[in-house]
């Protein structure tokens, strides 16, 4: 069995906790350096408000009208931000075109299968 010492170091020993004091200087040095922020923060806009406040009083307003839209009729509005499409045309179209591609595909093909030989002086029937 071994023997475990204990070591002093800077009078606490080392397998002990901190003391309670230090925890509390270190809380009370965290409120006070909340508490300067705090501070600094008001005086500074103590500080900054009044010639802001001065600024924005001595600036005018400008005037702002609103068109009428008296006129306005809302059924071409309407039109004129969603356009009628003609989907049947283009459907049929679309389906003439690939009708189209598939024949010439199919008569490409059949270009392209080999001729039978050709003897001469033998006759085709």
């Amino acid at each position: 069995m071994q023997i475990v010492r204990r070591t002093l170091v800077k009078g606490v020993f080392a397998h002990h906790a901190p003391d309670m004091t230090v925890l509390v200087q270190i809380f009370l040095a965290f409120c006070i350096g909340v508490g300067a922020l705090w501070g600094a923060q008001t005086l500074w806009l103590a500080w900054i408000m009044p010639p802001l406040l001065s600024q924005v009083a001595s600036v005018p307003k400008p005037m702002v009208t609103n068109p009428k839209f008296d006129n306005l009729d809302m059924r071409k509005f309407n039109d004129a931000l969603y356009p009628k499409f003609d989907f049947t045309a283009a459907g049929q179209r679309g389906a003439t075109a690939a009708a189209n591609r598939q024949i010439d595909l199919a008569i490409r093909a059949g270009n392209m299968v080999p001729r039978p030989p050709s003897y001469p002086g033998f006759p085709r029937r």
